[in-house]
């Protein structure tokens, strides 16, 4: 299978600078995204044990512009479109706070979701819906490009319950940093907690790069009609 690839992804840019000339330096968006899919990239490299599909690492520009890199990177890969069989999207995941919970969107639409769910299991990370669906986020982020090409794929931030205290965190963070210079390096980071990501994302990878069966989405899914 090393002629299929399993994709890891996440955006460089922000949104530039301000009219006074101070940078937006994004660094849960999507600089967090980027570290991450390094450090996994790391993590496979350092690993002699090589899985039975290729990885592929790849990172965008343009998300903030539009998806513009990833859509260009869609329709003009660097390998055989029809070769990428799955995309796992980083886009400020958010590692603010403990590990316990992930808010996976995609869960419900293709194969990946039960893969998933069994990394999930032995990472001792709960695997749930997006609670927020109205916010659409599946649709508005890199891994849209790829799906729009019929690759199932998947996107994922730390989760929480409605009024605990992660939830809080949360709901803070969007109003005081999100699109804001206040996303910066000062802003507090569980870095123990990226790296348990870190390591639940690799070996997710590497399950769906394992599996003999080819990712697809579920026939009750909206997005099989973009499948090839």
């Amino acid at each position: 299978m090393k002629n299929e690839y399993v994709l890891v992804s996440a955006h460089l840019d922000q949104l530039g600078v301000d009219a006074s000339g101070v940078l937006f330096a994004g660094a849960m968006d999507d600089a967090s995204g980027v570290a991450s899919v390094l450090e996994i990239a790391k993590s496979f490299a350092r690993n002699p044990q090589r899985p039975k599909r290729s990885m592929l690492f790849v990172i965008f520009t343009g998300e903030e512009k539009g998806l513009l890199g990833s859509r260009y990177f869609a329709g003009r890969p660097t390998i055989p479109e029809a070769a990428i069989t799955a995309d796992f999207n980083l886009d400020m995941f958010m590692p603010i706070f403990a590990l316990k919970k992930l808010h996976v969107q995609g869960l419900a639409e293709s194969t990946l979701g039960d893969e998933a769910r069994a990394v999930g299991a032995e990472h001792h990370i709960e695997i749930a819906p997006d609670p927020e669906p109205d916010r659409n986020s599946f649709t508005r982020t890199d891994q849209y490009s790829f799906v729009q090409a019929g690759v199932p794929a998947l996107a994922m931030k730390f989760g929480w319950a409605a009024n605990s205290p992660e939830y809080k965190a949360w709901r803070e963070w969007l109003a005081k940093r999100y699109h804001s210079r206040e996303d910066n390096l000062s802003q507090p980071v569980d870095k123990e907690a990226a790296a348990q990501f870190d390591s639940f994302l690799a070996d997710l990878a590497r399950r769906v790069a394992n599996n003999p069966g080819r990712p697809h989405y579920l026939e009750s899914s909206f997005f099989r009609r973009f499948e090839k």
